[in-house]
């Protein structure tokens, strides 16, 4: 193979194409694939770009042949050899100059720790390239981890918090400067974050940012919802921006994208949030919304009593051997149970009442139930107002809730799955400043198959927002026993679309702080034809 095609078949066969080659030109090209293989991969470079590199490297061989034939083709084989090592290696770094900005390799930066629960997983990394997860596996900066049906396990940061996951799932996971970031492509996913760390996480253009606290995000199918498990979370999708507080929820896809809805017993109960709760119970976490699967543990522990069955005649015995007599055992003295006591003290200021208390013989219980009223001088759970604080070893407590100028009484309730085991004393205490009457008036028009609420408030105070509530047998709906929708603080109007043909609703709108309702509106009804 001589002359001027003998470049042409090198280049030809460096670029994989199936050509004839001599033993000579065989030998060149397994040098260039060797040098190739040596560095990291890197772009093509267009057809003019390689040509002006090889012409740049085999121009000193043309110009220096000399004129004896068998000399100048061993010149000429010795010049194309060195040609072809420098064309490889000129392309390579010349393409790394012009497409990474110089000859660093990207660093992997280890960012989290992969649990494997159970079932597969995969991990894909940054340049697309698949391996099988282990269990204790460490990932790295834009790497993804697919989960494969019913597979389950956790990613753990090192900032302390941690996502778990359930398949069919993919999730990437970034951390960067300021905190964490995860993005949730598909599945379900479990967030607990740790206490001051910024936290986010992704799925297209919604984007849920908590500080301290529990949410899930789980996407299915192209549709999504964020539930606020534990604290608050703020969600932004697009330009809208709206708050969750614990046991709040949003969904998007298939026209409920913005809805805000209650998370319920029936929206919890299944295995996935149950081994969450466990988990989280084990870590010494509150479970937040998750603690009203207790309610069901109790009903599922209530059995029938068992089928009584026909009494049999007694079997004969025999005449009795005189025993002798039998000497009483001394007994212990009873001892009198352990006294059970709970101290509540109060401090109001302005816009908070602050709280402290001292506990004394209760064990084995969730937390407290801190209940309030204006009237009644020994509020109780569940008839009065009431907010839920977790934990059975939490001394202290904020109510946020409360009006200027207004008197309020207070008692504490040592709380466990769904009952009182007691309650504290009662106190009394007035909050500083002027009274600030708010006061919400309510009406309702059916149109097109939808009911249409609007409200206007009246009065100054400070407040989170609205709970729309409904119901279809109670004529004064309230939060939380009814069927309750969030609304953000600036609006004044809400279209239900969810109602049936020929149903009856009743609705009224609450003015929502802290977790309670300040004031109720007027009840309306609504007959949708």
């Amino acid at each position: 193979m001589r002359g001027k095609y003998y470049s042409q078949y090198l280049m030809r066969a460096l670029d994989g194409e199936a050509v004839p080659l001599d033993r000579e030109l065989e030998a060149l090209v397994s040098i260039g694939e060797r040098v190739t293989r040596a560095v990291p991969a890197v772009p093509k470079l267009d057809e003019g770009a390689r040509r002006r590199i090889w012409e740049s490297a085999v121009s000193a061989a043309h110009e220096a042949e000399p004129h004896g034939k068998a000399r100048a083709l061993y010149l000429r084989r010795v010049a194309w050899v060195a040609a072809a090592c420098l064309v490889a290696l000129a392309a390579v770094f010349t393409a790394l100059y012009l497409h990474g900005g110089g000859l660093s390799v990207r660093e992997r930066v280890e960012v989290a720790t992969l649990r494997v629960d159970r079932g597969e997983m995969v991990i894909r990394d940054a340049e697309g390239v698949e391996r099988i997860a282990q269990n204790g596996e460490t990932l790295a900066e834009g790497e993804t981890v697919l989960a494969a049906k019913e597979a389950r396990g956790w990613i753990k940061f090192e900032s302390g918090s941690f996502m778990r996951l359930l398949g069919e799932g993919e999730v990437a996971v970034v951390e960067g400067d300021d905190g964490v970031v995860v993005e949730v492509r598909e599945g379900r996913t479990y967030h607990r974050v740790a206490e001051g760390v910024p936290y986010t996480a992704r799925y297209a253009d919604i984007s849920v940012t908590a500080l301290g606290t529990a949410f899930a995000l789980e996407v299915e199918d192209g549709k999504a919802r964020v539930l606020s498990i534990h604290s608050s979370v703020e969600v932004e999708a697009g330009e809208d921006v709206s708050r969750l507080e614990e046991g709040d929820a949003l969904a998007f896809g298939e026209g409920a994208d913005g809805l805000i809805y209650d998370l319920t017993r029936e929206h919890l109960d299944d295995e996935w949030f149950r081994w969450n709760k466990s988990l989280d119970e084990e870590l010494g976490l509150p479970v937040g919304i998750l603690r009203i699967l207790d309610e069901a543990d109790r009903e599922a522990e209530e059995e029938p009593p068992a089928q009584e069955t026909a009494p049999q005649p007694p079997a004969p015995e025999p005449p009795p051997t005189p025993q002798p007599a039998p000497q009483p055992t001394p007994q212990p003295a009873p001892q009198p149970p352990a006294q059970k006591s709970l101290a509540l003290s109060a401090s109001a200021r302005e816009g908070a009442v602050d709280f402290t208390w001292t506990l004394s013989g209760y064990s084995g219980f969730q937390g407290f139930k801190l209940c309030r009223s204006e009237n009644n001088p020994a509020p109780a759970y569940p008839g009065d107002w009431w907010k839920y604080i977790d934990g059975a070893d939490t001394r202290s407590a904020t109510d946020t809730s409360v009006e200027g100028g207004h008197t309020y009484y207070y008692r504490l309730a040592v709380y466990n799955q769904g009952e009182v085991l007691g309650y504290s004393n009662a106190v009394k205490v007035t909050v500083p400043g002027q009274s600030q009457e708010l006061s919400i008036s309510l009406t309702a028009t059916v149109e097109a198959g939808k009911v249409r609420l609007s409200w206007s408030v009246s009065g100054a105070g400070s407040y989170d927002g609205f709970k729309v509530c409904r119901s279809e047998t109670n004529t004064n709906p309230s939060y939380p026993g009814d069927t309750c929708t969030f609304v953000d603080a600036g609006s004044r109007s809400y279209a239900d679309t969810s109602v049936s043909p020929g149903h009856t609703y009743y609705y009224r709108v609450g003015i929502y702080k802290g977790g309670s309702i300040l004031v109720y509106s007027n009840a309306v009804k609504a007959v949708v034809p």
